[in-house]
């Protein structure tokens, strides 16, 4: 089973995709910075890191490195919000501009992250 660590610094966002991602039956632990998600990292496995688009472009990278010197197996999958930009260490980029990221839409993203990780 493909299991997703959702890092998400907007909170509201990273409630509903988590939410998301359990309803369309993806395991899926959370976490609001990078500080939470190394924690995680230390006590599961992950397949797939979802980096939120509520995470600064900037930060990105710096994110997908630090947790791919953790892991360097696992899948990068990077959300945007207008111009995808550093998102070098990216698998799969998902950009959600020109639309509301509703539940709907997140949970058909999910057949996407099932197939990033070769699920």
């Amino acid at each position: 089973m493909c299991r997703v660590l959702s890092v998400e610094y907007s909170v509201p966002y990273l409630v509903k995709r988590h939410v998301a991602l359990r309803r369309a039956e993806i395991a899926v632990e959370s976490a609001s910075s990078l500080r939470e998600a190394m924690a995680l990292l230390r006590l599961g496995e992950f397949d797939v890191v979802v980096l939120g688009h509520g995470i600064p472009e900037t930060e990105r990278n710096r994110i997908a490195d630090t947790l791919l010197e953790t892991k360097p197996s696992m899948r990068i999958v990077m959300m945007y919000a207008g111009s995808i930009s550093h998102a070098d260490h990216a698998d799969a980029v998902l950009s959600i501009d020109g639309e509301r990221p509703t539940i709907k839409t997140l949970t058909a993203r999910g057949a996407v992250l099932k197939r990033t990780a070769g699920f």
